[in-house]
């Protein structure tokens, strides 16, 4: 084991909804849609701190109810380690890493909420940032990838 090159200095949980649906059977697979959507700010001071936000959206599918339906917003503060680490391996570091944490956290609260609830503890899918990019505004128009970078705000 060893340490990550990415390190959480802090998280918070923002806004968070949960709501019962009355009428939904037991989760059947694939019958709850969920969004993660991350977004990206650089400290303008210091380019290894990084805050990245993630709001997780979770509802039934036309077709199916499911148990729960809600949102959660999520914040991090992260620091990459390494200040040698190149430009584009940083970028890729926290584009997949940062809103896999804070997924987790999301994912985790969920779980706590429901578990207390009507239909039981309800555990979102599990999801893979693998294909995030992070792009700024000024960066040079890269070449055409297969995923769509998440928006990023300087701070």
């Amino acid at each position: 084991m060893q340490t990550s090159p990415l390190q959480l200095d802090d998280a918070f949980i923002g806004e968070i909804t949960v709501t019962p649906n009355e009428s939904a059977a037991p989760v059947a697979p694939g019958a709850i849609v969920v969004n993660a959507t991350p977004s990206y700010a650089r400290h303008n001071e210091n380019p290894l701190k990084w805050i990245v936000k993630l709001l997780v959206e979770f509802q039934s599918r036309e077709t199916a109810p499911s148990p729960y339906e809600g949102h959660v917003e999520c914040e991090g503060y992260f620091t990459v380690v390494n200040p040698e680490q190149p430009e584009a391996k940083q970028r890729k570091l926290v584009a997949v890493n940062a809103p896999t944490i804070l997924y987790s956290m999301a994912r985790d609260m969920v779980a706590t909420i429901t578990g207390r609830s009507r239909h039981g503890k309800f555990l979102l899918p599990s999801v893979s940032f693998i294909d995030q990019l992070i792009a700024f505004p000024d960066d040079p128009k890269p070449e055409e990838h297969a995923s769509t970078p998440a928006p990023v705000t300087p701070v």
